[in-house]
């Protein structure tokens, strides 16, 4: 390169504004709001009635289940131990509000198709993140259950 070429580049150089590098930050993305268009076509109507019946007829057998749970409370009529009594109870609680919960995200799930209205499926997914985070909650304290059975087994031993 000649002397005038490094000097026209120099100059250039000189002139250039410098671009100031910007990120966006994850709680600028939720203060957004967003729409997601889906296209809605009958299978996906018939594939979202079924997660909704599917939700539902599992959110009545988690209730049944979590009621059976809550009468082992008699249990202490019969010498159960305080602690067996109380997890048995609490994991009864968590199974019928996982039951209510995706009952109501089913019953949402469905209205969503009938109305074609974006918010009854955002209610719905909305919900079922609420079962999810119970069902987590009621998979440890059943771990922990099981460990303490195991405990005792042993002991016995």
């Amino acid at each position: 390169m000649s002397n005038l070429e490094n000097e026209t580049n120099q100059n250039n150089l000189s002139d250039i504004i410098p671009v100031k590098n910007e990120t966006t930050q994850l709680d600028d993305v939720k203060s957004i709001n967003s729409l997601i268009n889906i296209q809605v076509d009958e299978i996906f109507k018939k594939k979202v009635n079924f997660l909704g019946l599917m939700q539902q007829i599992f959110g009545v057998i988690s209730i049944i289940g979590g009621v059976i749970w809550c009468l082992s409370i008699v249990g202490v009529l019969f010498g159960s131990q305080f602690l067996d009594i109380i997890i048995k109870f609490i994991i009864g609680i968590l199974s019928i509000m996982i039951g209510i919960k995706s009952f109501k995200s089913g019953n949402a799930y469905k209205k969503s198709m009938l109305t074609l209205e974006g918010n009854d499926l955002k209610n719905g997914l909305t919900i079922y993140s609420d079962v999810m985070k119970f069902t987590l909650i009621l998979y440890i304290v059943s771990f922990l259950f099981y460990i303490m059975i195991i405990i005792r087994i042993v002991s016995i031993l």
